[in-house]
């Protein structure tokens, strides 16, 4: 357990992994071809898989209010990981409004 900056404020952690193993399977015959770029499946991960599932994560995090996100920066080239800090802060206004819709009906 650890403090957070409000006092009387305890934040708890839990830690969720989800790893993505890259591999690709590439025909020997294809070395030999001079054009051949070893790399490039690699820049296709960077450029036009990985930043989909980022939004699409961040996208459906969004669509949660009671709960907020933001990428945490732990010194690891964003290449090899990306840290997505999920927090629910509770007793604020997400769940007085919860309280607020159940009175309504």
């Amino acid at each position: 357990m650890s403090r957070c900056y409000d006092a009387g404020m305890e934040t708890r952690e839990k830690t969720f992994l989800l790893r993505f193993t890259l591999e690709a399977q590439i025909p020997e015959a294809l070395f030999e071809e001079e054009d051949f770029e070893e790399d490039a499946w690699l820049d296709e991960w960077e450029v036009e898989i990985k930043p989909g599932l980022i939004r699409a994560v961040f996208a459906q995090l969004r669509a949660t209010p009671a709960w907020s996100a933001r990428v945490r920066n732990r010194g690891v080239s964003p290449l090899d990981e990306i840290e997505i800090v999920v927090t629910r802060r509770l007793g604020g206004d997400a769940d007085d409004d919860t309280d607020d819709d159940d009175e309504a009906q």
